[in-house]
């Protein structure tokens, strides 16, 4: 979510080798910015393979959500005995977050009422930490490991004996693992703060390391199980108070409960550190904090409004505080008793491709999750030079030297860390790259002009003129009251920005559509989500989830039936003639039956009673329609039965004929208003065509889509 936050506590290979002070790892979740910490852990994981005979490296990691998982791959590559000269694109960084798209995490043969995406895709690379495991590590690891988990029912607990009982959901286990060399498995252990009782849970383990290893990568899943998106999982455990007499769990004392996303109370388990290292702050302790949310380098220009429309966005803002807020203070306990006396802070030096829709952006395209990675790479490499050349450290380090990407990635990487946007290599620059790139500037230069100071701002002229541009900055401004989703999906589709991974199962749609390709596969993942649930609960969803996305990029319903009371009384089935795009989905043909009204039947005996079999097409207005009121016309055409004249079977009486007395021929005009694609005004015009009568009339009827 937009409040998703990686922090890493860091000092990767700084301190002198014979200084026995803490230092430590520390990375919060960030649903698909994970590819961003992906890039950054992995240049300091390579840099810190190059020197870690004479620099210390982290004594302490602790992970919350996604960010468990980061941490983990960072300790298994950083300390792996095997495995020769440290390829990027060979890591298990690469290998879990480029390649981890919607398509992938969408599985609908996975889906159930809990959740919306599949496991699998992560699972897979249990195999690949497995076997590094199996190889060992290095004997001189040796780390405490923190993880953040959240219960899915509360435990009830009595903080003091005899004192008032409380609801709690936080946990945490702490781990310490130790590498024994090559072959040899590291050996994981409970590690016990019998300050931190109430909250961390121990596991049982055994004397078989792999077992205690699948205990291990449990414990990380339900750390990254958020609601609904995945599964809670369940874990068996026991307290300190069972634990601490045998320093193991008593059989008797185990216990099971489900557990879900570790992010939703400390997202940034630096609490986890100040526990690990009891609150003693020793001088030459150091602290680095990387944040790879980008939240200073985006804005939004909507303020809420006091109407109807703005309610929703209002209702959320609330709810999106109060999470940050909760989210935080766990944070913010640990600046209140610091265990670290010195602390530096880095950020991500531009906005990310993966950032929009509460960082689930990045997983609808490859080249998103690419471009992430690549700018925290560059954004470590400046940030690990920096460090060096400012603390003037003088021993000579083996800096990273051999290229690890291709033409195009390697310079992203040269543009990001030097920020050099009249780079020569951005002539031929692949046009998928170069988008994201142009797109990422335009977002820091539009926050420069609402007078927001960031670093880059004093050169926001020279950007816009730069070799990036090509001399068409100008088309690339923000839109009066434009979000920053809405210009990602509008400035992709401008640029004709080439979709790989969506387009292969959408390949009847435009490759370039971004809007319609990315808020349609939503819709269609969501569909497929909803059937899993019962009625009422599927309605309270797709209407909530139609809401929310038709805010982003309005998109008409496929189809649905609906039912309309007034001057006729009316049941009809509507379908979109194809769905390939925006344009053409908004075309529907239709199907229906009118009656007469209620009101006619019960004034009516046995004549002037009508029904009219009819096909219609109807035709949404895209441009006049919103998330909020959309605008439709529509022309019907069938043939009126009507009971004076015995359903055309005699002879309609001309002294008799009023509208519903002959059977004939009928047409009808309408404009359609529709509610939040719910409550249907339907003013029309029809026409009746007999032998006998020829009339036109005017009615209204009001209606539900169904």
């Amino acid at each position: 979510m937009k409040r998703f936050i990686l922090l890493l506590s860091f000092l990767f290979c700084f301190q002198p080798f014979a200084k026995r002070v803490n230092t430590a790892l520390v990375v919060s979740g960030g649903v698909s910015l994970g590819s961003y910490e992906g890039g950054f852990l992995s240049y300091l994981t390579e840099f810190e393979k190059l020197n870690y005979q004479v620099q210390r490296t982290p004594q302490i990691y602790a992970g919350a959500s996604a960010g468990s998982m980061n941490a983990l791959i960072t300790f298994l590559e950083a300390g792996r005995v095997h495995g020769g000269e440290y390829i990027v694109k060979d890591s298990l960084f690469w290998r879990l977050w480029v390649p981890l798209g919607i398509d992938r995490l969408a599985d609908n043969k996975q889906m159930s009422m809990t959740n919306f995406l599949s496991k699998k895709p992560i699972q897979s690379m249990y195999k690949d930490a497995r076997q590094i495991w199996n190889e060992g590590l290095r004997a001189d690891i040796d780390i405490v490991f923190g993880i953040t988990l959240t219960q899915k029912k509360p435990e009830i607990i009595e903080v003091y004996k005899g004192g008032r009982k409380f609801p709690q959901m936080l946990n945490e286990a702490i781990f310490r693992i130790r590498g024994q060399g090559e072959g040899k498995p590291p050996i994981i252990e409970n590690y016990p703060i019998a300050t931190n009782s109430t909250r961390q849970i121990y596991l049982p383990f055994t004397k078989n390391q792999n077992d205690n290893l699948t205990k291990l990568l449990q414990v990380i899943e339900a750390s990254g199980a958020f609601p609904l998106a995945f599964k809670p999982v369940d874990i068996e455990y026991c307290k300190y108070e069972d634990f601490k007499s045998k320093k193991k769990c008593p059989l008797s004392s185990i216990t099971k409960r489900t557990f879900i996303d570790g992010g939703m109370f400390n997202n940034i388990p630096l609490t986890i550190v100040n526990k690990v290292s009891r609150h003693k702050v020793a001088k030459d302790n150091l602290l680095l904090i990387i944040d790879p949310s980008d939240e200073h380098l985006l804005y939004e220009t909507r303020e809420f409004q006091e109407n109807g429309k703005e309610v929703a966005k209002y209702v959320l803002d609330i709810f999106d505080s109060f999470i940050g807020t909760a989210r935080s203070r766990e944070t913010i306990a640990f600046y209140e008793s610091p265990s670290f006396s010195n602390s530096m802070s880095s950020t991500v030096s531009l906005p990310l491709a993966s950032s929009p829709m509460y960082a689930f952006f990045g997983f609808f395209e490859e080249d998103f999750r690419r471009f992430d990675f690549l700018v925290g790479y560059a954004d470590s490499k400046k940030f690990t030079s920096d460090y060096i050349a400012k603390n003037h450290l003088g021993r000579k380090f083996k800096m990273p030297k051999r290229i690890q990407f291709d033409q195009d990635e390697a310079c992203i990487v040269e543009v990001v860390e030097r920020k050099d946007f009249n780079h020569i290599c951005l002539e031929g620059l692949n046009k998928n790259l170069k988008t994201i790139l142009k797109i990422s500037v335009a977002k820091v230069i539009e926050n420069c002009e609402q007078e927001l100071e960031l670093k880059l701002c004093h050169r926001t002229e020279s950007f816009k003129k730069s070799r990036l541009y090509e001399n068409r900055y100008g088309e690339f401004r923000f839109k009066e009251k434009e979000n920053i989703t809405q210009y990602t999906l509008r400035k992709l589709k401008d640029e004709d920005f080439l979709f790989n991974e969506l387009h292969k199962t959408e390949k009847r749609i435009n490759r370039s559509d971004a809007p319609y390709l990315v808020i349609n596969k939503l819709h269609t993942s969501i569909e497929s989500y909803t059937d899993k649930l019962n009625a009422t609960e599927k309605f309270v969803a797709k209407l909530g989830s139609k809401a929310y996305l038709d805010s982003i990029y309005y998109i008409p319903y496929e189809s649905y039936f609906s039912i309309d009371l007034g001057t006729l009384a009316e049941i009809s089935y509507t379908r979109a003639i194809d769905d390939f795009s925006r344009s053409i989905k908004s075309w529907r043909w239709g199907v229906g039956l009118m009656l007469n009204s209620v009101m006619d039947f019960q004034e009516s005996k046995d004549d002037d009673n009508v029904f009219i079999p009819n096909i219609g097409i109807e035709k949404t207005m895209l441009s006049w329609s919103d998330e909020s009121l959309q605008i439709s016309l529509g022309v019907r055409g069938g043939y009126m039965f009507s009971s004076t004249d015995k359903y055309g079977s005699v002879e309609c009486s001309s002294f008799r004929a009023n509208f519903k007395s002959c059977s004939g021929v009928y047409g009808q005009f309408y404009p359609l208003f529709t509610l939040y694609e719910k409550v249907r005004i339907k003013p029309f015009v029809h026409y009746i065509h007999a032998t006998e009568n020829k009339e036109i009339g005017t009615g209204l009827e009001l209606g539900l889509n169904l």
